[in-house]
């Protein structure tokens, strides 16, 4: 991943590393600490490694495989956990802690799938009352993901799991049932937007974004903040979409957060882009596709970027560079629900280039993700677009033959 930007960085390598701290674990958590993923990641395997099959081994080697992840590559840290922890290993409660951290970035980098069989692994050796603070976490993010494959029921018995867990336990760690609660909310909210309500999904993401504020927890508040601005812009709300995404760019820029950072910005483009201010709006957007597609490699940032640019040059009726950015996000979108706007801008682009039937059945692509994915608003406004195609051009998405495309 890329240096976070932070006064004092050398001097803070120097303490990470300095011949007091023997421990391997610790000096990848020092490291951690820092914003340096791979280098994290290579001491806790390091540290794994010399454990051997001593206590906590298999948790480091978890922990090395998360850190690969957050440093954006996903399909080696997966390669890495199967090959050290898969199937054949015995895990322990004691390695649950790290499964469920595993588990929770995998869902926050749009991984759903992978993040499921990783949190069913934790599953399998944790017991509600041994741990009851993660056991209740394990939960809601297993609600998370079933409402993410569109199992509604399945996510609200999940959910309601998770609060029955976490209620005694405000007696017994208050601050660790404020976290979990906030967590709560942010799931509670997902479901919302799942049913297509904006309102309610505004209301639970800005409780969860108060809660892990109060907790000192910057990187969720603002994780909870770009996702309020995304349910704006997905709602047709660009000025609001703009002030939120504003306010979480100072906030990241500020704390020194710059993944959280990179996302606030495409954000904020696409919304100025959305607004009319095109240009802004198209200044901002390069500027985070160059940033996220260097060193960084943050694959998401760059889709949602080209997003942002593919709708900049539909308002401006560039058919062909309108064509050209929805591709890109389209070969860059890992996260589903960024795949879902990509096809929606894909569709915007074809209309511009005068591809109505094309168009007509781009637009149900993305309703059928949309759904498939509980983002009831991106599927209301693909359905919003089918309707205007039918009754404007009379081409609906049943109409749609095999052969049309070859005179296209």
């Amino acid at each position: 991943g890329c240096l976070r930007s932070f006064d004092g960085m050398r001097a803070r390598l120097r303490s990470a590393f300095c011949e007091e701290l023997a421990d391997g674990a610790l000096r990848a958590r020092r490291v951690e600490a820092l914003g340096l993923w791979s280098l994290a990641a290579e001491e806790a395997e390091q540290e794994a490694e010399v454990t051997s099959a001593g206590e906590g081994a298999n948790a480091l080697r978890i922990d090395g495989a998360r850190l690969r992840a957050l440093a954006g590559d996903v399909g080696g840290a997966i390669e890495r956990f199967e090959d050290s922890v898969g199937a054949s290993v015995n895990l322990s409660k004691s390695d649950a802690g790290a499964l469920v951290r595993f588990g929770s970035v995998l869902l926050d980098l749009g991984e759903r799938h992978r993040a499921e069989h990783v949190l069913e692994r934790a599953r399998q050796v944790l017991r509600h009352d041994e741990a009851p603070g993660l056991y209740a976490e394990l939960a809601a993010l297993l609600s998370r993901c079933a409402i993410r494959r569109n199992a509604s029921d399945e996510a609200m018995v999940l959910l309601g799991r998770s609060r029955e867990v976490v209620r005694p336990l405000r007696q017994l760690d208050a601050r660790l049932a404020r976290s979990v609660e906030a967590l709560i909310q942010e799931v509670r909210a997902e479901i919302a937007l799942a049913d297509g309500d904006a309102e309610a999904t505004r209301t639970n993401l800005r409780q969860a974004r108060d809660g892990f504020r109060d907790l000192g927890r910057s990187a969720d508040a603002i994780r909870c903040l770009i996702e309020l601005g995304r349910v704006e812009l997905d709602d047709e709300q660009p000025s609001n979409a703009t002030d939120i995404f504003r306010a979480a760019t100072r906030l990241a820029n500020t704390l020194g957060l710059a993944a959280e950072a990179r996302r606030a910005r495409a954000g904020l483009g696409e919304a100025l882009v959305t607004s009319g201010d095109t240009e802004e709006g198209t200044t901002i957007l390069r500027r985070v596709m160059r940033e996220a597609g260097g060193r960084c490699g943050d694959r998401g940032a760059h889709a949602s970027a080209a997003i942002g640019l593919s709708r900049a040059m539909v308002s401006r009726e560039l058919a062909e560079d309108a064509m050209r950015y929805a591709e890109l996000a389209l070969a860059d979108a890992v996260d589903p629900v960024v795949a879902v706007r990509a096809h929606l801008t894909m569709a915007e682009a074809q209309m511009v280039s005068g591809q109505v039937r094309r168009a007509s059945k781009t637009f149900q692509k993305a309703a059928d993700a949309a759904l498939a994915v509980g983002q009831g608003l991106l599927r209301s406004r693909a359905d919003t677009r089918l309707v205007d195609l039918e009754l404007i051009h009379g081409v609906g998405a049943e109409s749609l033959s095999g052969g049309f495309e070859a005179s296209l």
